[in-house]
C-alpha cells in the first residue's frame, strides 16, 4: 500500500487512470471494487475455490464439467477465441482449462470445470463481449 502511495504521489498513472475510467464508465462496477478486486489479484486471493459450489445439475457437458449456455454467436462477429479470452480473463482462470466452444448463429456453449462454474458465471455475466453484454447460465441437456 505504501509503493502504492508513492506511486500516486509521482502522478505518473496518467494512463492507467484513462484506462479505468474507460472502463468503468457504463459499468456496473465501482472504482472502489475495481481497486479491491485489482489488489486481491496482485495479491493472489482470486481462488475460486473459496466461492460455494454450486450444483449445476447434467448440463450434457463431459464428466467434471459444466455446459454454459452464452447469448453471443456468430452473428455478434464473435469468435471462439473472442469467448475463450472473455471466460479465461474475467473469471481468472487458465484459458486452458476451458473445454469445448461450440458456436452457433445467435448463441454459443462453453464448458468450463465444475470448480469454476460459480466464478465464471458470476463473473461473465457482468461482462461484454465486442461491446455486447454478456448474458451465460448452465445449459439443459437436451439430450435427456
Amino acid at each position: 500500500m505504501e509503493q502504492a502511495g508513492e506511486l500516486i504521489a509521482t502522478d505518473g498513472l496518467g494512463r492507467m487512470m484513462d484506462l479505468l475510467e474507460e472502463y468503468l464508465d457504463g459499468s456496473d462496477y465501482s472504482a472502489t471494487e475495481m481497486a479491491a478486486a485489482l489488489l486481491a489479484m496482485q495479491l493472489g486471493e482470486t481462488s475460486t475455490q473459496t466461492l460455494p459450489k454450486e450444483e449445476f445439475g447434467d448440463t450434457g457437458a463431459e464428466p467434471g464439467m459444466v455446459r454454459m449456455f452464452m447469448n453471443i454467436g456468430k452473428k455478434d462477429r464473435v469468435r471462439i477465441g473472442d469467448i475463450l479470452g472473455a471466460v479465461a480473463g474475467e473469471s481468472g482462470m487458465e484459458g486452458a482449462l476451458v473445454g469445448t466452444i461450440d458456436m452457433y448463429d445467435n448463441f454459443s456453449f462453453v464448458e468450463v470445470p465444475q470448480e469454476y462454474a460459480a466464478a465464471v458465471l458470476e463473473a461473465m455475466n457482468h461482462s461484454k463481449i465486442k461491446g455486447r453484454r454478456v448474458n451465460m447460465e448452465p445449459a439443459k441437456n437436451v439430450r435427456n
